[in-house]
């Protein structure tokens, strides 16, 4: 099997035409745990509505823990929008990497954890916690699990495309990725996930909190399709790709002032009034220095590349195109993932925690 470079690892196809510069952007800063949180807050997560809202007593309804299992990208090279050459030979090149040697036994107990310790990250800044065990079992928080997805659920962010298990820990159901148009035709019944999510907190006194924490293993980039403006003719493409694991998320407080309810058909109906939700979000991912793979291996089949070596050759003869595509298995060490990420995602919790207005 082959093995290759653990980082900066890129795919370039040859250029057809020239090359193109660009200065260099400045450097984003890189989390130093030995710092501790409250130094580098900052820099890595800001705050967003929170004025007025300075819960006393919380409780985690909803703890999601995103774990990626597949990421890439792709480019291609174009003829510009004049350009009338029948000789060009445009290329395009896929990156994909995938998890490997993580399986959801070890997934889950991660999130577990996670979220036991997000609930002490959050208690050591003063707030009172509800436990999820007693949350788990309120009648007044069942309607709202019973909406949510059970653990684990699989989400492709269609964005970045890169692909997610969802765990939730015992007792929860994971919230916000599920039937989004089920859940706007709720909103007008007065039971979609975030109406049910403010009753059950304000039936036990206490402000529903919703985190998410992502932990991704690699950042995948194409420099696209065509180049800016489509007017001009793009002559390379290129993938990039490091493989390092990194940890972002968010906490949003779901603060009783969002509601109001009024007298409806004979009962209470509660509607959200804003959509400015107090929340601390992660401006750039805490980006990990440990090593958390053994090796990162050539994981394309040979069936795949000998059809994609016909793929080129039709692809010449008949229309000017070519492919490349390269599938990496990152083989990750268990104890050293499931430590890496325990710690950095609690450090974006106590970041967050540290925002929060007393």
């Amino acid at each position: 099997m082959k093995t290759l470079p653990p980082l900066g690892l890129s795919l370039l196809a040859l250029a057809l035409a020239g090359c193109a510069g660009s200065g260099a952007a400045p450097e984003a800063p890189r989390y130093n745990r030995s710092a501790g949180t409250a130094a580098q807050a900052s820099q890595f997560v800001t705050a967003q509505h929170l004025a007025g809202a300075a819960p006393q007593k919380v409780g985690i309804t909803a703890c999601n823990v995103l774990f990626a299992t597949r990421t890439g990208a792709s480019a291609a090279t174009s003829a510009g929008l004049f350009n009338t050459s029948s000789n060009r030979v445009e290329a395009k090149v896929s990156s994909w990497y995938y998890l490997q040697n993580l399986d959801d036994a070890a997934m889950q107990a991660l999130t577990e954890r996670i979220c036991d310790g997000a609930e002490q990250r959050l208690s050591a800044q003063g707030l009172s916690v509800v436990p999820r065990a007693q949350l788990a079992a309120s009648a007044e928080l069942a309607p709202l699990l019973a909406k949510g997805e059970a653990a684990p659920y699989e989400w492709k962010d269609p964005a970045s495309k890169t692909e997610y298990r969802i765990f939730a820990p015992g007792g929860l159901t994971v919230q916000g990725f599920g039937n989004a148009l089920g859940n706007a035709f709720a909103i007008a019944g007065g039971d979609s996930p975030a109406q049910l999510e403010f009753l059950a907190g304000r039936a036990g006194g206490y402000t529903p909190v919703q985190l998410s924490v992502v932990v991704d293993f690699a950042s995948v980039s194409g420099d696209g399709q065509r180049a800016l403006g489509g007017l001009a003719d793009k002559n390379s493409a290129e993938v990039q790709a490091s493989v390092a694991l990194s940890v972002s998320g968010s906490l949003k407080l779901m603060s009783p002032g969002l509601f109001e309810c009024m007298p409806r058909l004979g009962k209470e109906y509660c509607y959200q009034k804003s959509q400015q939700i107090p929340q601390v979000v992660s401006q750039r991912p805490l980006v990990a220095e440990e090593t958390f793979y053994s090796e990162i291996a050539d994981i394309q089949s040979t069936a795949e590349k000998v059809g994609e070596g016909v793929a080129n050759v039709i692809g010449l003869l008949g229309g000017g195109l070519s492919f490349s595509q390269s599938k990496n298995g990152v083989k990750v060490i268990p104890e050293v993932y499931t430590g890496t990420a325990e710690r950095y995602a609690l450090d974006f919790v106590e970041m967050a925690a540290l925002q929060l207005p007393r």
